[in-house]
């Protein structure tokens, strides 16, 4: 939890426990855009490479306007989290199909709401990132972003979706681009905010206190070589047994 909201000290922040392991990363987007632009790794170049790239294939940004936007998008963004899971050895989708139903809903939502953002980066009419946010009192937070690197991965779509969005959304006024909870690499990248972030964890009986060892025990087995190292087998199998266990089509039955 920060030590502020909305400029007003946040009580619980009075009470932390401790400092938070990660903190949040945004861009002040209030700074001139020149100023902005100057921040951004490799801007410049990574735009060039767009334009070269537009010679002979058409790029558009997107942005989710109706329905139909909608789903074409999210539709998009789910296939290519779901391939990205199974890159990476963890769980998707398919072992847990009920986080796809919660985008599906929360779009429809937030989208009715008005607090939706969703948008998309297209190379020749197919989607190659695209980025599921939110936007509050001139604020955008982006929550969940996807890319597909199988035919255009060295022009980095994710990026490249991500520099046109931040300028587009400085025209529109908004203040600060968040990116959220977490030290990840890339967010150096865009980012000139660090929000320092505290945590209280407080346990107010036997089983609490029970409770809050066996999670620090877990934490620390997870966090050893050995548990990287297996945990990305586990869902290899158990993908693996889903497929074959799934049944036949009737018409691949006939052609065996």
């Amino acid at each position: 939890m920060p030590a502020e909201v909305g400029g007003i000290v946040n009580p619980f922040h009075l009470l932390a426990t401790g400092e938070n392991p990660e903190s949040c990363h945004a861009t002040d987007l209030t700074k001139p855009w020149a100023v902005v632009e100057k921040g951004q790794v490799f801007y410049g170049k990574r735009l060039r490479r767009i334009a070269s790239l537009q010679e002979t294939v058409p790029v558009e940004m997107l942005v989710a306007e109706d329905k139909a936007g909608r789903d074409r998008i999210l539709a998009a963004l789910l296939e290519q989290k779901q391939k990205r899971f199974e890159e990476t050895r963890v769980p998707g989708f398919d072992a847990q199909p009920e986080k796809r139903e919660f985008y599906e809903r929360a779009t429809e939502a937030m989208a009715e709401s008005g607090a939706l953002h969703l948008s998309a980066l297209s190379f020749g009419g197919d989607i190659v990132a695209a980025q599921w946010s939110l936007i509050h009192d001139r604020r955008y937070y982006a929550l969940v972003g996807s890319f597909d690197g199988s035919v255009y991965g060295r022009y980095s779509p994710g990026k490249v979706l991500y520099l046109m969005l931040i300028k587009r959304l400085h025209e529109a006024g908004v203040e600060t681009a968040d990116l959220g909870v977490g030290d990840e690499a890339y967010k150096k990248d865009h980012c000139d905010v660090t929000i320092a972030l505290s945590v209280m964890t407080e346990a107010q009986s036997l089983l609490g206190r029970l409770y809050l060892a066996r999670a620090e025990g877990l934490k620390r087995l997870r966090a050893s070589a050995l548990w990287q190292k297996l945990r990305p087998l586990k869902w290899v199998m158990l993908r693996k047994l889903r497929r074959e266990t799934e049944p036949v089509a009737e018409g691949a039955q006939d052609k065996s």
